[in-house]
C-alpha cells in the first residue's frame, strides 16, 4: 500500500479523492464514504492537497485506509510500528518516489 500510495502522490494524484479514486472503484458500495472518513481521520478536506508530507503523516494516511477497508476491530489488531515500519522501508528502498513528497 506504502508504494502504491506513493506512485500515486508523485505522480500528481495528491488529494485524498484522487488517492481513493485510483485505489477504489468510483461505483463502488462506500465509495463516497471511504474519502469523507479517511479525510476526517486526517483533519483535511477531500480535496486538500498533500504535498510536502512528514513520514507521520503518511503513515497516519496508510492506517486511516486499512481502518477504513479492514473495520476498526481488525485494523486495531496491526500494530502501528508494523506500518510504521512498513512507510520507513517504502521510502528506504524507493527513494525515487518519494524524494519529492516527503518533508526534507
Amino acid at each position: 500500500m506504502s508504494n502504491n500510495l506513493g506512485s500515486y502522490l508523485k505522480n500528481g494524484k495528491n488529494t485524498i479523492t484522487k488517492i481513493i479514486d485510483t485505489w477504489d472503484a468510483k461505483d463502488s458500495p462506500g465509495h463516497a464514504n471511504y474519502i469523507k472518513q479517511v479525510s476526517a481521520d486526517l483533519g483535511i478536506t477531500p480535496t486538500d492537497a498533500l504535498n510536502n508530507l512528514s513520514p507521520d503523516f503518511f503513515t497516519k494516511i496508510v492506517k486511516s485506509m486499512i481502518k477504513f477497508e479492514q473495520g476498526a476491530k481488525t485494523a486495531a489488531y496491526i500494530p502501528d510500528d508494523k506500518i510504521e515500519d512498513s512507510v520507513k522501508e517504502a521510502i528506504k528502498t524507493h527513494p525515487e518516489i518519494y524524494k519529492d513528497i516527503l518533508l526534507k
